[in-house]
């Protein structure tokens, strides 16, 4: 019987250092820091609470479907159970999965996040071609969006020309006509709005096009002059009917 009694003992023991979890998570807004989240584009920090540990420490550990799949929560010493984990590495605008797991936890808990938008690699293939006067830019997406692209920024010689071309456009024509003969260098970035409200383009660096066309000559125009024969039969004629009518009146 009393061998029973220490069995109930230690299972009652066991249930009640089992480490319950409270929260596993990351934060998009942090208040206490203005526009701040720990969601970034290529990293994000996840922050784990738990209860009811054993007598020794809290022990836990995250698996994610991320290149380093196993990482260990880093409880501090000052709030041993609160923790944090670094994840590092990351692509933009991708969905993650992530599990904690803890020692003598009472369950594991998912969660999946997707990190923020990020800086898109230049727009492919920038052609400019002339149509009526007018430059005419086409151009690809960039092979690493890294988002949805939210616009295109446009700038001619160094100086702005639109910041406010759609992201979903493939074209631009320029509002103002060419002038033969001089060399247009444009510039083409693609951007994205992160979820701080930042706008992140590409490396202006890239992207860009060279146009020159030469100048072209007014053809001259040949006008027309009275024929000289014209002039010499009214020459001839006019004395040959004068004397015609002298001899025969």
């Amino acid at each position: 019987m009393q061998g029973h009694q220490l069995i109930l003992f230690a299972l009652l023991i066991t249930v009640t250092y089992a480490t319950r979890i409270t929260f596993f998570g990351a934060y998009t807004d942090i208040p206490i820091r203005g526009n701040q989240s720990t969601v970034g584009a290529d990293r994000l920090i996840l922050y784990i609470n738990v209860t009811d540990c054993s007598p020794r420490e809290c022990m836990c550990e995250v698996v994610s479907n991320t290149s380093s799949s196993t990482f260990l929560v880093n409880f501090t010493s000052q709030n041993p159970e609160r923790g944090s984990v670094n994840v590092l590495d990351l692509q933009a605008d991708t969905l993650y999965s992530f599990e904690l797991i803890c020692l003598e936890g009472d369950r594991n808990v998912q969660l999946y996040l997707r990190t923020d938008y990020g800086r898109p690699s230049p727009p492919q293939n920038v052609t400019p071609v002339l149509e009526s006067r007018r430059v005419r830019l086409s151009w690809l997406r960039p092979t690493t969006p890294a988002g949805p692209i939210h616009n295109y920024r446009l700038k001619r010689n160094q100086n702005p020309v639109t910041n406010e071309i759609p992201g979903d456009a493939l074209s631009y024509v320029m509002t103002e006509d060419y002038v033969f003969g001089s060399t247009d260098v444009f510039g083409l970035t693609a951007c994205n709005t992160n979820n701080k409200n930042e706008s992140i383009c590409s490396d202006a660096n890239q992207g860009t096009a060279t146009f020159y066309m030469e100048g072209t000559t007014t053809p001259i125009v040949p006008t027309t002059k009275p024929s000289s024969a014209n002039g010499f039969s009214y020459s001839i004629v006019f004395p040959v009917m004068l004397f015609y009518n002298i001899l025969f009146r």
